[in-house]
C-alpha cells in the first residue's frame, strides 16, 4: 500500500531470507518510523481488495518529517522490530549501509547522494517472515523505496524491491538475482511523490506479498 491505498497484491516471492532494506535511485530521501511485522494471518483478505482504477491519487500531506518518538509507530500484536531513527545516544547502530552516504539526521535516516541507482542500507540483525512499513520523503529528486527478504544486510543481491521509479510516476516492484540483475515483476501509475511524506507497506502473505 502507498498512503493507506492498495497498488497490488499476489506477487511471487522469489527469495525467504533474513533481514529488510532501504533504498533509493538518483535521489535524497529522508526514511522515518519503520516497522517490521510478522506474517498475519489476515494479509491474504486485505490483498484481495486492490484498487479497481489503473491510476492511484495519493493525498500527500504538506508536513515535515514528524519528530521521533515511540507513539510515532503504530504498534500491533504482530511487531517484531521498530525503528525511529532517532540515533541519538541509541548506542550501537542496527543498519549496514553499502552504496550511498546515510546519516541521522533531524530524526530520520537519509540517503543524501543525489546521483547513483539503487544505493542502499539493510538491517544487520535476523530477521524473517516479515512485512516491512516505513514513511519516506523526497528531498531531491525521486527514488525510494524498500528492501525485503534480503539474504544479506550488505547487498541487494537475492532481495526483493519496491520503489518509485526514478525518472517517471510509478511504482515498480521484482528482485534482484544472484549477480545483481534487476527482475521487473510488475509496475503501476502513482501520483507524483513532491517532498510530502507518504507510507509505503509491503506485506507478505508467506508465498506472496502485496504493496
Amino acid at each position: 500500500t502507498l498512503d493507506d491505498v492498495v497498488v497490488t497484491g499476489d506477487i511471487p516471492l522469489q527469495y525467504f531470507g533474513g533481514t529488510v532494506g532501504m533504498l533509493t535511485s538518483a535521489s535524497q530521501v529522508g526514511f522515518d518510523n519503520l516497522r517490521v511485522e510478522a506474517w498475519p494471518s489476515d494479509a491474504n483478505v486485505v490483498a484481495a481488495q486492490p484498487t479497481s482504477e489503473p491510476s492511484i491519487e495519493t493525498q500527500p500531506t504538506s508536513e515535515p518529517l514528524v519528530e521521533n518518538t515511540q507513539t510515532d509507530i503504530p504498534f500491533s500484536e504482530n511487531t517484531v522490530f521498530a525503528d525511529t531513527f532517532d540515533a541519538t545516544g541509541d548506542g550501537e547502530n542496527p543498519w549496514t549501509p553499502y552504496s550511498g552516504n546515510w546519516i541521522f539526521e533531524d530524526g530520520g535516516f537519509v540517503q543524501t547522494q543525489p546521483e547513483g541507482f539503487d544505493l542502499g542500507a539493510g538491517y544487520n540483525r535476523p530477521l524473517s517472515n516479515h512485512s516491512v512499513q516505513v514513511t519516506l520523503s523526497h528531498i531531491e529528486g525521486q527514488g525510494a523505496g524498500v528492501l525485503f527478504n534480503m539474504v544479506e544486510p550488505n547487498t541487494q543481491r537475492r532481495a526483493h524491491m519496491v520503489r518509485y521509479v526514478h525518472d517517471a510516476n510509478f511504482i515498480t516492484w521484482g528482485y534482484f538475482d544472484e549477480d545483481g540483475q534487476f527482475n521487473g515483476q510488475g509496475s503501476a501509475p502513482v501520483t507524483a511523490p513532491d517532498t510530502s511524506p507518504h507510507m509505503l507497506t509491503v506485506r507478505n502473505t508467506g508465498d506472496t506479498y502485496f504493496i
